[in-house]
Order: C-alpha cells, then sequence, then structure tokens
C-alpha cells in the first residue's frame, strides 16, 4: 500500500472512531455519552445536596448563638446599664448632667422622652441612667459598672416616698459623693396621687376606687385616663371629703432630708398641695394639681409635670455656691462592683464558657422588644464566671420566675460546693408576667470559677433562665440575699 493510501486509511480510522463535539451531546444512544452525561448529573447533584446540607448547619448554628440583639431598640438605649454606651459626647465648656430615677425620670408615657422629660429639658447630652421599672435599688447596688469612667459636674437622683426605697438612696448617695467630691448633687422628692393619697387612713386613692361596689363599668378610653374619667371624678365628688387625708411619710422625709444634709446636697420638692386649704376630692378634680401627671398613670409626670421639675433643678444648680475649698474632680469607687444583665441585650460576654446552655430569646412583645435568656438544660449545665476583683466576692444571679411551676428548681454549685436551691416562683396574683429576681449564690474567689446549675423539677413548663450575673461585696454594703434586682416584666 501507498503512503498516500496509508495515511488516507489511519484519517478515516480516526475520523470513525472519534465522534465530534456534535455527536457527544446529541448521539444520546451512544453507551460512553450516556455514562459520562449520567456520572456529570450524580455529581452535580451531590454537590447540591452538599451545599444545601451546609446552609442548613450554618443556620442552625446562627439560631442558636446569634440570637437577635436589640443594639439599637430604645429600650435598649435606655437601661441604666447601657444607656451611657448609647449616649451622646458631653462637652466640658456646658454642664454634664447624670440622672437617676424611676420611670418618671425614664420618661415613661410620654410621646418623645428625649425632647418633653425633665432630664433631657436639663439638658441635651444628658447621661439618664433611669430605670423604667424597680426604682433606683439597680443603681444603687451596680453604681459603678452604670456609671464607668465619666466625669459630671450635677448628679440628679429622684424619688417618690413611699415608692422609693431609701435604704438605696441613702447608698447611691453616700457611693456618688465619694466618687464625685465637688459635683453638685440635687435630690428631686415627687409626690404622686397614687402614692399619697389615702382613704380611712390606710386605703390607696386607686385601691379605693377598686373597692367602690357601684363603680360603672368604663369605656376603654375611660381606663386609659382614669383619674380624669367622669365616673371617677364624680365617685370621688360624692365621697365624703374628711375621710380623704396624704399619707403619713414623715419618718422617710426626715431619713432623706438628712442624707442630704450628709452629702451636702440640695432638694427639690414637687409642690405638694395643702389639704386644709382645699379638700382633697376638690384637688383631684382640679387642673391646678392633676396637669403635672400622666393622664394614663398618675405616678408618672406629664410633659408640664416634667417642665416644673427641670425649672426647679436649674434654679438650685444657678443658686449653688461652688466648693469653697478646691478638691479633686474624681474620688474612688470605694469597693466597687461589676454587674451584668443580659435579658435586654442578648450580651453575655461575662460568661467565659458554657456548657448545656445556650442564649435564648424568650419573648418578643408587640413594641419589638426582646428578652434574653441562658437556658439550662434539664439534665443541667454549667458556665463559667470571672470575678475581676482582687479579693473574693459575693455572687449574685439574676433569673426568671413565674407563677406556679413555669421555671425548675435549681440547684447551683458554685466551684464544686453545694450552695442554694433556686425556687423561681414570685407570688405576685396581680400579674402573669414573668418577673426577674436576684440571689445570693455564694462567695467566689478572684478569677475564674465553674458554676454548676441542675435542674430538680423535670416536669416544669420551661429551662431555668439565666439572665444576669453580678460581683458584689458582700458584708461591706448593706445588700439584702435576695431582692428585686430590676424587676422587669416579660411574656413568654
Amino acid at each position: 500500500m501507498s503512503d498516500a493510501s496509508s495515511v488516507a486509511s489511519r484519517q478515516q480510522t480516526i475520523s470513525t472512531s472519534v465522534p465530534t463535539t456534535s455527536s457527544v451531546w446529541n448521539c444520546e444512544d451512544l453507551p460512553a455519552s450516556m455514562f459520562w452525561k449520567g456520572a456529570m448529573k450524580r455529581r452535580q447533584s451531590s454537590l447540591f445536596l452538599m451545599v444545601l446540607l451546609s446552609t442548613l448547619l450554618l443556620a442552625s448554628l446562627l439560631a442558636l448563638t446569634n440570637v437577635p440583639r436589640d443594639e439599637h431598640s430604645p429600650r435598649m438605649l435606655m437601661h441604666p446599664l447601657s444607656s451611657i454606651k448609647h449616649s451622646q459626647p458631653q462637652d466640658e465648656t456646658s454642664i454634664r448632667y447624670l440622672t437617676f430615677g424611676s420611670s418618671s425620670t425614664w420618661g415613661e408615657g410620654l410621646d418623645d422622652p428625649h425632647t418633653q422629660a425633665y432630664p433631657w429639658r436639663l439638658s441635651p447630652t444628658v447621661h439618664n441612667v433611669a430605670a423604667r421599672v424597680g426604682g433606683i435599688s439597680l443603681s444603687a447596688i451596680c453604681t459603678q459598672s452604670i456609671v464607668g469612667e465619666g466625669i459630671y459636674d450635677v448628679i440628679v437622683m429622684e424619688m417618690i416616698e413611699g415608692v422609693t426605697d431609701v435604704e438605696a438612696v441613702m447608698q447611691l448617695a453616700r457611693r456618688i459623693r465619694q466618687r464625685f467630691p465637688i459635683a453638685k448633687l440635687v435630690f428631686v422628692r415627687l409626690w404622686s396621687p397614687a402614692s399619697h393619697i389615702v382613704y380611712d387612713n390606710h386605703v390607696p386613692l386607686l385601691e379605693w376606687w377598686n373597692q367602690q361596689a357601684d363603680a360603672p363599668l368604663l369605656q376603654p378610653q375611660e381606663k386609659d385616663s382614669l383619674l380624669q374619667s367622669y365616673p371617677f371624678q364624680s365617685a370621688l365628688l360624692n365621697s365624703d371629703p374628711s375621710r380623704w387625708s396624704f399619707a403619713d411619710y414623715s419618718q422617710q422625709s426626715q431619713e432623706i432630708d438628712a442624707v442630704v444634709e450628709e452629702v451636702q446636697g440640695y432638694l427639690y420638692q414637687l409642690p405638694l398641695p395643702n389639704a386644709a386649704e382645699q379638700p382633697i376630692p376638690i384637688m383631684l378634680t382640679s387642673s391646678d394639681t392633676m396637669d403635672f401627671f400622666h393622664e394614663k398613670n398618675p405616678l408618672w409626670l406629664s410633659p408640664k409635670g416634667h417642665e416644673m421639675v427641670a425649672e426647679g433643678v436649674q434654679r438650685l444648680v444657678r443658686q449653688a455656691p461652688e466648693p469653697a475649698q478646691p478638691l479633686p474632680q474624681l474620688g474612688t469607687w470605694g469597693v466597687g462592683d461589676a454587674c451584668s444583665l443580659w435579658y435586654g441585650t442578648g450580651d453575655y460576654s461575662t460568661l467565659r464558657s458554657r456548657r448545656r446552655a445556650s442564649l435564648v430569646d424568650f419573648s418578643k412583645g408587640t413594641d419589638g422588644f426582646h428578652k434574653h435568656a441562658v437556658e439550662i438544660s434539664r439534665r443541667g449545665g454549667s458556665v463559667d464566671v470571672n470575678n475581676p476583683f482582687a479579693e473574693p466576692r459575693m455572687l449574685y444571679l439574676t433569673y426568671m420566675t413565674a407563677q406556679g411551676r413555669e421555671y425548675p428548681r435549681t440547684k447551683v454549685t458554685v466551684g464544686g460546693k453545694a450552695s442554694v436551691m433556686i425556687d423561681p416562683v414570685h407570688e405576685d396574683v396581680d400579674t402573669e408576667d414573668h418577673l426577674t429576681r436576684t440571689t445570693a449564690v455564694g462567695l467566689v474567689p478572684p478569677g475564674r470559677t465553674v458554676l454548676q446549675l441542675n435542674s430538680l423539677d423535670a416536669d416544669s413548663t420551661s429551662r431555668f433562665r439565666l439572665v444576669g450575673l453580678h460581683f458584689l461585696n458582700k458584708g461591706k454594703v448593706p445588700i439584702p440575699f435576695e431582692f428585686d434586682f430590676e424587676p422587669d416584666t416579660a411574656h413568654r
């Protein structure tokens, strides 16, 4: 065979042995083509499943570890332990205000607290660390954790006699004066028809209304503004004026006056009407008195009431003399404190590590606020806590409580030693909400300590929910064994 014929023959063999690109995709009857295409489909399916499983796993991990945090929610910004962090910086050229208090100072009931509440009327850059609920007990015990390293010229402390814990006021005032030797301390003494006016010397105003057997059913709009409703005012005006009086808080007033003098402070009193000049039923239906209080809740100030308080505080500040002797701007925090609550933020970074304990978002109201807790497994769990001080400190735990066996009784072991048994049940029959409680569980040494939490009730509806921990100096400051640290509410 000639060379030309041999080459032609080899080209013909190659052309009939190797399919063209068109043959690969169109000649589905070729066994090799079918095998190759099937393998590609199986490989693509496996890859898709792997991506899907990875995505689901990642989503699950995020759900467990990254519960939404309300870092910028209005309530988060105005919580005592976080409000300063989110406040505007203050200028040394203007008066630097710091305000403590309860619901009125917080701005409860106002359409725009940042313009209407008296702290912001004092200064738009005020650092307001008022507690929406629970008064100033939190502020008195966790003062250092709340205030931090700031410097202030005027510090305001609000109280309502009969409502505010006097011991807390005294402790807060002393700690603040120790830290701020030259600051002007102004005490704001409020009063409220709900707390100061009683029937037959002991029945509070709103309780008297609830006891009226012939009290008519109120329309929804009347319930929202009870003290201004016609049925309430009619019953009040038809009552015996001689049976109404102001509650006797003279002992508390004397104690407050004494601590104001001790720390060289100034006292502003929201004007209190004179019952000898005007019968109380007339007083409570007069706009001259009631315009200072919020129509929905007489424990809150109205915008007019806030304006009056701001003017009174500013007047005292202007009249107050400067210190006669030069003193340092800052003193010490004394024994100090380290407090952490994460139910409003989800920030539980103070816990070094967790075992069978996970962060959950267990309550979200219609207003968008979340409630967070570290939930302990029914099999028990543990967390590592770190005492930042150089000496042993009493460890307090804040946790959720409810009526009935919603949460399990829990045995607490501190550093391998059995400590206390917590029973997270509250007896507040007026609410079905879940409330926080704080309990001392044991003295912990400096540094890391393992905290073991074992549930004792397998039939409880929910798991034990831990929402905060605090290192306080037991023995040197008057701290109770158990108290409502900040009795904030949460729904399931």
